[in-house]
């Protein structure tokens, strides 16, 4: 091998004005997998939110769990932020990558009213 380095499975040496350091191996970055949230809500007003999941039907489920009421709906389901809005009598959903947004998202949506729950991933 050449005085420039030497080469292994684990570790890469390298010689440096006469003094060896080993640089370990880079590991690969894993595949960036999203995480889910939902916010449900019951026609009484009880809210149920979930968030960091590793898929949206388990956001779901908790939110819906977490809300406990019979008449409980899924109202957004988000992988960065989600929102409810509400006008004093429809519940409308909206997402965004960030709180703002989301509450922004969902008064476009609904077309008024006023956020009820947020929640973000």
């Amino acid at each position: 091998m050449s005085a420039a380095g030497v080469h292994t499975d684990k570790a890469r040496a390298r010689t440096n004005n006469g003094v060896i350091s080993v640089v370990p191996p880079i590991p690969p970055i894993p595949p960036i997998t999203p995480e889910y949230g939902a916010i449900a809500i019951a026609d009484n007003g009880t809210v149920g939110k979930a968030w960091n999941h590793r898929t949206r039907a388990q956001a779901e489920i908790d939110a819906l769990t977490m809300c406990g009421h019979p008449s409980c709906q899924v109202i957004s389901s988000f992988t960065q932020c989600g929102a409810v809005a509400y006008d004093g009598s429809t519940f409308h959903g909206g997402v965004g990558g960030t709180r703002h947004t989301a509450k922004n998202d969902a008064m476009a949506r609904l077309g008024g009213g006023r956020i009820i729950t947020s929640a973000c991933n």
